[in-house]
Parts: C-alpha cells; sequence; structure tokens
C-alpha cells in the first residue's frame, strides 16, 4: 500500500519530515503502534526511565545515564533534538549508535511502515529506530527523553519502571494547551499504575493537581523539597555544588555543569536512581554517584565557549528556560549587561522571550540564520521595535560573530537549534 508520494530513502531524507514536523505531527499513538507492532513490538523488550518535563529533560535524562554507565550497566539514551549529528540522539553504553546500526534501524523501521500502510512524523520515525536499536543491544535499562508533553508521545510507549517530571511551562501551547494545569495533564501522561514519579513542581496547586492523577490511575508521586531535599548550593562557571538528602542516600555532590536549575536536575536524577537501587536491584554506590554524576554533559545547556571575554551559549526557548539563564548571568556577571546574539524557533512567544531578555541586556543582535525552524532576524526585529529593545540585525552569524565586541561578555540563546548553528560557525572561524 503506498502512503505517501515520497517516502524517505535514507536516514538523511528524513529531514524534509522534519523541516514540517509541526504540520505532520500524528495526534494519536495509532499509527506508531501499527509500526512498532510490525516491528514485533521492541519498546517492550526493555525497561526504561521516561524523563518528561517543560525544560531540564535533557540534563535529567543525562545525569541518570551517566551514572548508570558508571556502575557498568548497558544502558541507552534517548534526547532530543541532536545539535551536530542525528546520532547524538541514541546512545549506547557510552558512544554515539554506530552509522551501520542506524542504516540498519531505519531500513527496518521503512519495511514496517509500508506494511502498516501509515505515515509517521520525524520524530516518531525516530524513536521507532531508537525502539529497534536498543532492543537489538540487549540493554539492562533505557533512558528516554519524552519529545513534548507525554500524553501522545511515541516515548510513551516504553516499559517504565520509573517516570520523572523535571518541569511544568507554557510551551507548545497549540498542542499542549494554554494553561498550566493543562499541560500538566498531558506530561501526567507518562505516569504508569504500580510505578513511581520524581517530579520538581514549585506551584502547590499544579503539585495538588499531581498528586489526584497520580492516585487516580494507582502511580505515587515524590517531590523535590518533600520527599528529597538539596542544601547549601552553589554555583559557578566551573560547575556546582550540593548536599543531598534523600531516603537513603546523604551526600556531598559536586556536578560539572554550571546552573542552580542543574542542580535541581541532578537531584531528581539521584532520586530516581535511589529507587531503582533500592527497588530495581541496581547496585549503585555513592562513589559510583559521585563518579558518573560528575561526568555528565551536555552541550548548549550554560555552555561556556570563551572565557576572556565570557560567552556563553545556551539552548533556552522559552520563558522559564530564559529565567534559568538569566540567574545565572546575573550571578555570574555580577551586574555586567551582556550582549544577547538570539534566533528563536517558530511557534515560540517571542514577544515574551525577548521581554525577560531585555531585563539583562545591553544590546541584541538578530543574525539571519538559514534554518527553516527559526524565526526570520526581520520577525524578531519587528517585535523588538514594539519593545524599545536596541537590537541590529546582520546577514548571517558569521558576521555576528566576527562583529562582537573583544571586551563585552555574550549570551547566544533562542533555541537548540540555533545553539547548534553556533557550534558549527564558531568551530569554523576558529579553525581559520
Amino acid at each position: 500500500m503506498l502512503v505517501s508520494k515520497v517516502l524517505p530513502r535514507s536516514v538523511e531524507d528524513l529531514f524534509s519530515f522534519e523541516r514540517h514536523e509541526i504540520a505532520s505531527m500524528n495526534h494519536s499513538l495509532g499509527p506508531i503502534r501499527l509500526v512498532l507492532e510490525e516491528l514485533g513490538d521492541p519498546q517492550c523488550t526493555f525497561d526504561a526511565v521516561l524523563v518528561g518535563g517543560t525544560n531540564g529533560k535533557g540534563s535529567t535524562s543525562t545525569f541518570i545515564y551517566s551514572v548508570l554507565l558508571e556502575a557498568g550497566y548497558s544502558v541507552g539514551l534517548y534526547t532530543s533534538p541532536h545539535l551536530l549529528d542525528v546520532r547524538e540522539r541514541i546512545m549506547l553504553r557510552g558512544y554515539l549508535v554506530s552509522r551501520k546500526e542506524l542504516d540498519q534501524a531505519f531500513m527496518e523501521v521503512l519495511r514496517a511502515v509500508l506494511k502498516a500502510g501509515t505515515v509517521l512524523s520525524f520524530f516518531e520515525w525516530i524513536t521507532a529506530m531508537m525502539f529497534f536499536v536498543f532492543s537489538k543491544a540487549k540493554l539492562d535499562i533505557a533512558v528516554l527523553e519524552v519529545g513534548m508533553g507525554g500524553r501522545l508521545d511515541a516515548t510513551n510507549l516504553c516499559k517504565k519502571k520509573a517516570t520523572v517530571i523535571t518541569s511544568v511551562g507554557k510551551d507548545h501551547s497549540l498542542y499542549l494547551g494554554n494553561t498550566l494545569k493543562s499541560v500538566l495533564k498531558e506530561k501526567a501522561g507518562i505516569l504508569k499504575p504500580d510505578t513511581p514519579l520524581f517530579a520538581n513542581i514549585k506551584l502547590q496547586s499544579l503539585k495538588i493537581e499531581l498528586i489526584s492523577i497520580a492516585r487516580s490511575i494507582g502511580s505515587y508521586a515524590y517531590f523535590l523539597g518533600e520527599s528529597f531535599f538539596v542544601t547549601e548550593t552553589e554555583s559557578s562557571l566551573n560547575g556546582s555544588t550540593f548536599n543531598y538528602h534523600g531516603p537513603k542516600w546523604k551526600t556531598s555532590i559536586r556536578i560539572n555543569m554550571p546552573g542552580i536549575h542543574q542542580v535541581e536536575n541532578a537531584s531528581l536524577a539521584i532520586a530516581c536512581l535511589e529507587y531503582l537501587g533500592e527497588h530495581c536491584g541496581f547496585d549503585i554506590d555513592l562513589k559510583t554517584l559521585a563518579g558518573g554524576l560528575s561526568k555528565a554533559h551536555v552541550k548548549a545547556r550554560l555552555q561556556v565557549i570563551h572565557r576572556d571575554p565570557l560567552w556563553v551559549l545556551d539552548g533556552a526557548h522559552n520563558v522559564e528556560g530564559v529565567i534559568s539563564l538569566l540567574f545565572f548571568i546575573k550571578e555570574s556577571l555580577g551586574g555586567v549587561l551582556p550582549v544577547w546574539v538570539v534566533s528563536i524557533s517558530k511557534g515560540k512567544d517571542i514577544r515574551s522571550i525577548l521581554k525577560c531578555m531585555q531585563s539583562m541586556s545591553s544590546a541584541f543582535i538578530f543574525p539571519s540564520v538559514n534554518h527553516e525552524r527559526l524565526v526570520s532576524a526581520n520577525d524578531l526585529s519587528n517585535v523588538a521595535n514594539n519593545l524599545s529593545i536596541r537590537y541590529m540585525v546582520v546577514p548571517s552569524l558569521y558576521d555576528a560573530l566576527t562583529l562582537l565586541d573583544a571586551k563585552k561578555p555574550v549570551v547566544f540563546a533562542g533555541s537548540l537549534f540555533f545553539a547548534a548553528e553556533v557550534l558549527k560557525h564558531y568551530a569554523y572561524i576558529h579553525e581559520e
């Protein structure tokens, strides 16, 4: 059965699907269920920790994965989006999935799509490939980052040992709703009966709602600040330290990722790891915990790409992410206002994001970036005019990098897609 006028012939062809991801998204798990059934239901062959949330889910997933690696387990990690190489999305035992494994998984999913007579979005296709790769790898466990929301996300079909919700904020309102309560309900769709949830929810009304949802399906929720705690937190450009207090572990921890929000992400990871150790048979001691957490690193999360002057790269793409970034910038620069080089993904609340950034900026640079998922520099400038923001539009990211003041601190932010472009251009300039 022909399911599309044009089917991808390789992993590279899938990127044409990604460019139209929002328009092509399925509002049902039906299509990917059919494809996975044709693949032999690989998602049911391994256990997983499923990590959702508005911000912080990639970092939290990486913390859990890094500790399980340090403990010697055969573990996989699935995150999104990738920055420089699509293989970044699928990690196996500390390494990127091999090109051979990726190509084999693509062909298997293609056959399954044809047999099922259905159509998948880019994310669903890559997720099906991940399930196939992880099934063949005979993993002890996998750590999976939810793509968007939770209830209808393709990752939600995994076999869960534990779930995590890192935060709840307004994002993807077209699909998740315009209120925090509606967003929470979508994210809480990852909960599973008789399976714990570890969450960082600050609003009491949302916490009460989440407890109610958990009880209604026979799950149970543990919250940062109630069931496990962090104290004496400190953060600098070189990393963060904190004391963790949980049901089992009471210890001092250092991570090499700056920002108090990363302390919170790490604490969620530790709480989840405590559970895996106490109830699921995973052997993790404090030395292993500290070693694994210290090795965890995620690009474009408060990444210092230049120190004198300070250049910080962050994938902050919504108001909540920008607020965390501003807190770190304020602490690190001691009142000095940086230049912001910004490009924002389509579909985001541009006005709110720029207004938030404006509170701690000396000026903005909006480069024209040739990426279909990013709004144009002219669109950004139109919003900036309404906000009375000082800005400059430049023809390219290369121009932005070469025009920067050698003495001014700089923040690059607005989108992980933009962060990937910054890394590419920065590397190119320094190779010249």
